[in-house]
C-alpha cells in the first residue's frame, strides 16, 4: 500500500536541470510529483526524460506521474491538471518551470523564437494558473513560478528584451494571481535562481 503523499505537486518541465532537482527534493519530502514535460525520449546530448526522473522519484520512495505535455498546447495543459486530480484527488503545489531561454537582442530574435518564448514563458503559466485555481483554492495550496523580479536595468533588459519581456509577463501574471487569490488561501511565489 502506498503512503499518502505529504503534498501533490504539478510541475511543468522537470525532466532535467532545476526542475529535476526540485522534483527530487520534493519527493524526498514525501510529495507526489506530476512531471508535465515534453521530453519522454532520451536526447543524444541532454540527459533526462520524464520517465527517468519519475524512476528517480520512485527510487526515493515517492510517487510520480510522468505526463508527456507540450506546454504550448492548451489542451495538454488542461488535461495535465485533470489527470493530476484524477490520480491523486488534489493539487497542493503548482510549479511553472517549463520555459525557453533565448538570450538575443531584438535585432537578432526571430519571430519563431519570440513566439516560442511567449508560448512557454507567459502563455503556458496563464493556462496552468487558470486551470489549477479551483483545486489550489480547495487545498489551500501554493504556486511557484520561475520568473525574475521586475528590473528595468538596461544591462539586462536592453541586452535580452524579447526573453526578458516574456519572463516579466510571467512575473506580472504571478503578481496578479497573488492578488486574485489573496483572500482565497492560495499563496503565490516567484523564484529566480542565481
Amino acid at each position: 500500500m502506498t503512503a499518502e503523499p505529504t503534498m501533490v505537486v504539478l510541475m511543468t518541465g522537470g525532466s532535467r536541470g532545476i526542475g529535476r532537482a526540485m522534483a527530487l527534493r520534493l519527493a524526498q519530502a514525501g510529495a507526489a510529483v506530476v512531471l508535465a514535460a515534453k521530453t519522454d525520449q532520451p536526447h543524444p546530448r541532454l540527459a533526462g526524460t520524464i520517465h527517468s526522473v519519475a524512476a528517480e522519484i520512485e527510487a526515493l520512495g515517492g510517487q510520480a506521474l510522468p505526463l508527456k505535455v507540450d506546454a504550448r498546447d492548451e489542451a495538454q495543459l488542461v488535461a495535465a491538471v485533470q489527470q493530476t486530480l484524477q490520480r491523486f484527488g488534489r493539487l497542493d503545489l503548482l510549479i511553472n518551470n517549463a520555459g525557453f531561454l533565448g538570450l538575443t537582442p531584438i535585432e537578432h530574435t526571430s519571430t519563431k523564437h519570440y513566439d516560442l518564448m511567449h508560448a512557454l514563458n507567459s502563455r503556458a503559466p496563464l493556462i496552468t494558473l487558470r486551470e489549477s485555481a479551483a483545486a489550489l483554492q480547495q487545498s489551500g495550496g501554493m504556486v511557484v513560478n520561475l520568473c525574475p523580479p521586475i528590473n528595468l536595468d538596461p544591462g539586462w533588459l536592453g541586452a535580452f528584451a524579447p526573453y526578458t519581456s516574456t519572463k516579466y509577463a510571467m512575473t506580472l501574471l504571478s503578481l496578479g494571481f497573488a492578488e486574485e487569490m489573496r483572500d482565497r488561501g492560495v499563496a503565490v511565489h516567484t523564484l529566480w535562481p542565481a
